[in-house]
């Protein structure tokens, strides 16, 4: 230290010790006069249990008065929760547990928010009680307890300014406890009663004015004991006496957190001293013995306190700035002197966190945008989403400006709300892109989002889909040709045709023979047409019935139109035939309709179940049938099998027919020298071909047969056809094929 701040240093020394001697002085003058004004008779103690007659009692008095609330930081910061203190000196009263000399655990001042009655901080011993208590609960549980039992919780107060005269405070804790007063060095406690007890129900107030004078007080709970113990706590009190005037420094804060700053900027924040005292305070530099370091500082020009003078009940301020240059958390204290004989120095802590430069951050919803599938001629919107996740403005160019999309991809105008746009952050933007296909092919395209994002300037978008044909019905037909065969004049015979749209989109059927109707014999049956001006989703079919009803023996042709929407046969031509016969001789039976398996029909088993509908006989005469199936075309060495030898009627009911063993041995006899492909053929068929099924086909009800054959070539394609007798005609069926596997 140099000479010149030694001079400074001597010269408040004597200054301090000059005002020490004027207030000893002024001290005693008081006295004195209280003495007189008290005389030789010493008053008994005065309890009070309601804080309005304390405190107007204490003003009919001499005595000066203060408060203590427990709220000072400067001198109550050490005993804070979860901290405590073995003492606080505060405005001439040191406060202790009222068991500061406890052997087995130390025994301390704390505060806490729990037992305050205003502001945030009441008053507590921690632990509670005192520890040196040896006896268990058992032992203690007789009435009365012995002395080591005794919990005795509370607080000391002692005055090292003066003489005190009363005290008086609210007190809370466990419900039973009871609160005695014990002044000074007096064995005798002071008791309130009734009112001494703690209801649980909040504070209550107790308080004493003793004429006599005391220099110490303890708060005392006198129930309490081990296993049963009763805990208390204090909050505003009021103090009166005779004092040495004394400053008392107050801080608004012993903490000062700046918490997030942008690196290269600073903030600040304004401390205040106050003289909460009833002398002038003498502040010293502040930051002396303890300063601060960068990036924490005493703004230069805004520091109001440093060796300064403070009268009762006036304050100063001082600027702290934090100025942060690195990232990262940041924490220094600095001192404040001052000739507060409590706390002559208080320490402030300072903190603060250098946050980054602010910065934009471009988020994209996606980077790629895919259309899937998407039918030529149409389109498919999708939207981007562009946000600003940063803590900076971002601004964004052009979209596609260096890397534009091309057909069949395009930024749909109207509807790009970022390009050359600014976001603020936390905002977003849209754009929608649009996919066009024209042809049927894959596509694939990208485009640039650029910004002033500094990490990512440039975002690419890639884009595909796919360009799919449009859907389109198509018209199947059954079959184009329906041969009635010989039917006997004066008899109809029906047949159905079914139409079905084996296409991908929905087919409008119109009025079906409108620009070709049929003419008689021919007709559509009135009724039986579902086809005629219905629509047919795909995979969905319908039915129409044809009639041939001969009035003359001749043959006749003719053809009806279906018309529709297919774009590829709008028109189907169904032609018709058949023979009209007369009555008096023989009519041969209708033609068989082949319907399983389909024709053309491919991977078919090696065992298969031929399957037909059944003839009609004009002349109502039983009819039979025989199968031909023959790898030939042409059926060259493959004769027909008997395969049931007669049917009667088109309403016969389900029968099943055998084959004779017999008579197709003989059958096969008969064949001759054939080829062993053909003898092959047959003998399948003998042995595993015996029962011909008699039913009404599951669709459209008609009557039908079936015929089953095994052992057939694989990987071959069959001909079959089958063929209707009455005995003295027959009619032949149309050709089917199909391949086995």
């Amino acid at each position: 230290m140099n000479r010149e701040l030694q001079r400074q240093v001597s010269g408040l020394a004597l200054e301090h010790r000059e005002k020490a001697m004027t207030r000893l002085l002024l001290s005693g003058l008081v006295t004195a006069l209280l003495f007189l004004i008290a005389g030789s008779a010493q008053a008994a103690p005065t309890a009070y249990t309601d804080e309005a007659s304390y405190l107007s009692a204490l003003a009919a008095t001499p005595y000066q008065t203060f408060q203590e609330g427990f709220e000072n930081d400067a001198a109550w910061g050490v005993a804070r929760s979860p901290n405590a203190a073995d003492s606080v000196s505060s405005q001439g009263i040191v406060w202790t547990s009222n068991h500061p000399d406890a052997v087995t655990v130390p025994s301390r001042i704390t505060t806490g928010s729990g037992p305050a009655l205003s502001g945030s901080w009441g008053a507590y011993s921690s632990p509670h009680g005192d520890p040196d208590r040896e006896l268990s609960a058992t032992a203690c549980d007789v009435t009365p307890s012995p002395d080591p039992c005794l919990q005795h919780d509370g607080l000391l107060g002692t005055s090292t300014g003066g003489t005190l005269y009363g005290v008086g405070g609210w007190v809370s804790g466990t419900f039973g406890g009871q609160v005695v007063f014990v002044l000074g060095g007096n064995p005798v406690p002071l008791d309130f009663g009734d009112a001494g007890v703690i209801s649980g129900g909040g504070h209550q107030f107790l308080g004493v004015i003793e004429p006599a004078g005391f220099t110490s007080f303890e708060v005392r709970e006198i129930e309490g004991k081990t296993g049963d113990e009763k805990l208390i706590f204090a909050d505003d009190f009021t103090m009166a006496g005779v004092f040495t005037p004394q400053p008392n420094l107050t801080v608004s804060s012993t903490s000062l957190a700046f918490g997030s700053v942008t690196v290269d900027t600073s903030a600040d924040q304004t401390l205040t001293l106050t003289n909460a005292g009833d002398a002038d305070l003498s502040l010293f530099d502040l930051a002396f013995v303890d300063p601060l370091a960068a990036p924490f500082e005493l703004v230069a020009g805004q520091d109001g306190c440093s060796n300064q003078t403070l009268t009762p009940a006036t304050s100063c301020t001082v600027v702290v700035r934090y100025a942060p240059t690195s990232t990262r958390i940041h924490s220094e204290t600095f001192d404040i002197p001052s000739d507060d004989p409590d706390t002559p120095t208080v320490t402030v802590g300072v903190s603060g966190t250098g946050a980054p430069l602010p910065t934009p951050n471009l988020g994209v919803s996606a980077t790629s945008m895919a259309f899937s599938s998407v039918t030529v001629g149409a389109a498919a919107d999708q939207t981007l989403t562009l946000t600003n996740i940063g803590n900076a403005n971002l601004s964004v160019f052009d979209l596609g400006f260096v890397d534009p999309l091309t057909a069949p991809f395009e930024l749909l105008a109207g509807q790009d709300g970022c390009s050359n746009q600014t976001l603020i952050p936390a905002t977003s933007c849209t754009v929608t892109v649009r996919y066009t296909p024209t042809e049927e092919a894959m596509h694939s395209d990208t485009f640039d989002i650029p910004s002033d994002d500094p990490d990512t300037s440039t975002v690419t978008v890639g884009v595909s889909g796919t360009g799919t044909p449009v859907p389109t019905p198509n018209l199947a037909v059954s079959t184009t040709s329906m041969a009635f065969g010989s039917v006997t004049i004066g008899s109809t015979a029906d047949q159905t045709l079914t139409l079905s749209n084996t296409g991908d989109a929905d087919l409008a059927v119109f009025q079906l023979a409108s620009a070709n109707p049929l003419a008689a014999p021919f007709s559509l049956v009135a009724g039986q047409d579902g086809c005629s001006n219905q629509t047919l989703g795909p995979a969905m079919g319908c039915t129409v019935v044809v009639r041939y009803a001969p009035t003359e023996e001749a043959m006749h042709n003719d053809g009806f139109d279906i018309p529709s929407d297919d774009p590829d046969a709008p028109t189907a031509t169904v032609s018709v035939s058949g023979s009209g016969l007369p009555s008096a001789g023989n009519n041969p039976p209708t033609a068989p309709i082949l319907w399983a398996p389909a024709d053309g029909q491919v991977d078919a088993e090696t065992r298969v179940t031929l399957r037909w509908y059944l003839s009609s006989d004009p002349d109502g005469d039983s009819v039979g049938y025989d199968i031909q199936i023959c790898e030939d075309a042409s059926f060259q060495g493959c004769p027909p099998v008997v395969a049931v030898a007669a049917v009667f009627g088109e309403n016969t009911p389900y029968r099943y027919a055998g084959l004779g063993g017999i008579g197709l041995l003989a059958l096969l006899l008969g064949f001759g020298a054939r080829r062993r492909r053909t003898r092959a053929l047959l003998l399948a068929v003998l042995v595993s071909s015996s029962l011909i099924l008699m039913s009404c086909h599951p669709v459209n009800r008609k009557p039908s047969a079936a015929f089953q054959v095994d052992g057939l070539s694989a990987n071959t394609t069959h001909y079959w056809k089958v063929i209707a007798r009455d005995g003295i005609d027959s009619t032949e069926s149309v050709v089917r094929s199909f391949t086995t596997k």
